[in-house]
């Protein structure tokens, strides 16, 4: 009887009958034992296969080690805020220009671009969100780098709570008031001042519609502003001067802000008494002839509108403000990305020059800050004045004397000492944080060197002498005259080149090691005079005052 595998045969009863075929249930109980052996048996080329792979790579790790030593440390990795740091530029004395961002807002509000999230609560101003800030910081710091080749610093306007003056403007919420006209007139044998004043107002959101700006050149000034009258009103009279007189009751009857003609017909209906109403006719009379009956519009230019009469009633700094439209084009000079007054405060800019990144736009911010520092364009390309803001090059012997020289005279007007000062005080501590972790990472690479110290030299022994046997048997070898002899001698000093390749290579991350040592204390020295010639600039500004 054939056995068939996988069953015990002695462990159970069986009967067979000859030539009978007969089926009859059997229960088989399994072997652990019988069954891993059978699996072993139907797996044995595949386990062999992986053993025999994993033999191979057993034997080449061995190798590796063996010829190209044992992994050595690597160099820490560099924190992150010391990377590019770079010591600052060493001036006689620093100059500084102090920018505030007013981004244009559709109105009513739009949510879009740097606008997203803006928070508006009482007035035209509003809150721009924190990752707008941060973009409009980055464009001021890479545009400050341009400039800082003339000893010139752009830096954040601050306002009353030290905070970056960047701030959304709503058109609509914006209003502008201007008085034109004051004028003293006699009143029966007393002599008053009756102030009337002229009222202005800009239809804003007609200006800046869509958050786009197009302005055209008039000469020195650009963009036409339409300003409409509003009314004349009495602001104000001599409250003694008509005490105990005939005119008492007309005093009383002016009011603050009411329109002049009607303070008049309201006087004239209540006086009764004849020599009264004479008085008051011809006052009014006489303030009919000085006003005109119909104010013309004016033009004047919309940079210094903006700036004097919008800013400037709300944030008293003095900073340079830059106005962001969501798009801004000049039509005499066709697409524009920003616009600035030559020599002044102002700047108007196009949002992409914010929001693009890359260096285009902290170009174009520094071109227009150069000509609010009386700069105008040359004819080098790579120049910052140039037309198309071609690069980042500015003539120290020219352009740098200029600028600095309009600074001199008008610095204070440009750039807050506040601002200045909380400037320096916000990089002191930058620089402090920098020069502890700058001695952090010192003190790591300083210890991973000296504990690898002496492996170093020993490899770099072991290295000089089997470069040494190596020329050694090379000289050998040429010194023979048999051809087998040479042969073996150039064997020799194969294997002791060699080997010198292998100590050379497992030098190397312990060199690097040595090198980050040097990079590293030339860093610290590097960060300690930054921060000494801060804090140097910081007393001498205190000083000044």
């Amino acid at each position: 009887m054939d056995y068939t595998r996988d069953v015990d045969y002695e462990a159970y009863p069986w009967t067979v009958v000859a030539d009978i075929e007969t089926t009859a249930p059997v229960t088989v109980y399994e072997n652990v034992f019988v069954s891993a052996t059978a699996s072993l048996l139907e797996w044995r080329r595949t386990i062999t296969l992986i053993l025999g792979v994993l033999a191979a790579a057993s034997t080449l790790t061995a190798i590796t080690l063996t010829f190209y030593g044992k992994p050595t440390p690597l160099v820490p990795e560099i924190p992150e805020s010391l990377k590019g740091f770079a010591k600052p530029k060493k001036c006689p004395r620093w100059r500084y220009v102090c920018l505030r961002f007013f981004v244009v807002d559709r109105c009513g509000g739009s949510n879009e671009g740097l606008l997203k999230g803006v928070k508006y609560r009482k007035g035209a101003f509003g809150k721009l969100s924190d990752e707008a800030e941060k973009k409009i910081l980055k464009l001021i710091e890479k545009a400050s780098g341009i400039w800082e080749q003339c000893c010139i610093r752009l830096i954040p306007c601050r306002d009353g709570k030290g905070e970056p003056l960047f701030r959304a403007l709503d058109p609509k919420r914006a209003s502008y008031e201007e008085e034109k006209l004051s004028k003293a007139v006699k009143l029966g044998k007393y002599w008053t001042f009756l102030y009337a004043k002229a009222t202005y107002m800009v239809d804003f959101c007609q200006l800046f519609k869509n958050r786009k700006l197009k302005t055209r050149e008039m000469g020195k000034s650009i963009n036409p502003i339409v300003k409409k009258r509003k009314s004349f009103v009495w602001r104000e009279m001599n409250p003694k001067q008509f005490d105990g007189t005939p005119l008492e009751k007309f005093k009383s009857l002016f009011k603050e802000g009411m329109p002049v003609e009607k303070a008049f017909e309201e006087a004239l209906k209540n006086i009764k008494k004849r020599g009264d109403r004479q008085v008051v006719e011809n006052a009014l009379k006489e303030l009919q002839e000085e006003l005109p009956k119909e104010l013309k519009e004016e033009e004047v230019d919309v940079l210094k509108f903006l700036s004097e009469q919008v800013v400037d009633k709300h944030f008293g700094e003095k900073c340079v403000d830059v106005f962001v439209f969501g798009d801004y084009d000049d039509e005499a000079a066709g697409e524009e990305a920003g616009v600035a007054l030559m020599p002044g405060r102002v700047i108007f800019l196009d949002e992409e020059v914010v929001t693009k990144g890359g260096e285009e736009g902290p170009i174009t911010l520094a071109h227009e800050v150069g000509h609010n520092l009386s700069l105008g364009h040359v004819e080098d390309e790579d120049n910052v004045m140039h037309p198309t803001c071609g690069g980042k090059k500015l003539n120290h012997e020219t352009q740098c004397v200029k600028a600095n020289r309009h600074l001199e005279k008008e610095e204070s007007k440009l750039c807050d000492e506040r601002a200045k000062r909380m400037f320096l005080e916000e990089k002191i501590r930058e620089w402090r944080k920098a020069l502890g972790e700058a001695e952090a990472y010192f003190k790591k690479v300083e210890k991973l060197h000296k504990k690898n110290k002496k492996k170093l030299e020993r490899l770099e022994s072991k290295r000089e002498k089997a470069e040494k046997n190596a020329k050694k048997y090379e000289r050998q070898a040429e010194k023979e005259k048999s051809s087998r002899m040479r042969e073996y001698y150039r064997k020799k000093a194969d294997k002791y080149r060699l080997k010198a390749e292998r100590y050379e290579r497992e030098a190397e991350p312990l060199k690097k090691v040595e090198k980050a040592l040097e990079e590293t204390r030339d860093l610290v020295k590097g960060v300690k005079e930054g921060l000494g010639e801060l804090e140097k600039e910081l007393q001498k500004l205190k000083s000044e005052k």
